[in-house]
């Protein structure tokens, strides 16, 4: 990779399809993961937990397509498109290995939904489930779809202590009952909106549960 290439730090990366957050991950991690943020959320949210995630992933974060208005400069929401936002995702992930030159894996990246990306990491896992294997929703302001996950891997939940937490629970129990690999991670202290005080643990131990199936990808 290009000596003067941020490890372990975000930058931001302009492609052919709009613009993106990045957080690289070292040579040796070849893994992407691409960050779908909550509404009107900042796609730097991983930052309370970037040392964890470079020894995972390269974080890909792309952004909603609607402005979130005056009162939220350079913040947006999703439309709810799954195509376009798999094209943007695909041209994002593609500028990505191009600047660490190929050291990336983009075949079948890791998808993490926050609140509103929630919902939109499902309608990409009911569209293209071979692509999104492993998938962690956090934040989950309604309960995750049966159908739209059914075809995954792994489902990893996450939500704070101090939010409305039912919707995860029922979305734990009603995946588990059909047989899809779930799990509910609680943060303690943690509100709707952020990651809590222990973040990198934490979340440490939901990449470690979510990786740790027979055939997750390497």
């Amino acid at each position: 990779m290009p000596p003067d290439l941020p490890i372990g730090e975000f930058s931001h990366l302009e492609t052919s399809e709009g613009p993106a957050e990045v957080l690289h991950a070292p040579a040796s991690v070849r893994r992407a993961l691409v960050y779908l943020h909550g509404a009107c959320g900042d796609p730097r949210a991983a930052e309370a937990f970037e040392q964890t995630l470079s020894r995972y992933a390269t974080l890909v974060a792309v952004y909603g397509e609607r402005s979130c208005g005056s009162g939220h400069p350079g913040r947006f929401y999703w439309n709810g498109r799954a195509e376009p936002l798999m094209h943007r995702i695909d041209a994002a992930l593609a500028a990505v290995a191009a600047q660490r030159g190929g050291l990336l894996d983009t075949r079948q990246p890791l998808l993490f939904g926050y609140s509103q990306g929630s919902e939109v990491a499902q309608l990409l896992t009911e569209r293209w489930p071979e692509r999104f294997p492993e998938v962690i929703l956090g934040g989950v302001p309604s309960t995750p779809s049966v159908k739209s996950l059914a075809k995954v891997r792994s489902v990893a939940i996450v939500g704070g202590s101090r939010e409305f937490l039912t919707p995860m629970r029922t979305g734990e129990w009603l995946l588990t009952h059909n047989r899809v690999r779930a799990r509910l991670f609680i943060l303690a202290g943690a509100k709707h909106g952020s990651f809590g005080r222990h973040a990198e643990a934490d979340l440490g131990e939901v990449f470690d549960w979510l990786l740790s199936a027979p055939d997750a990808a390497p």
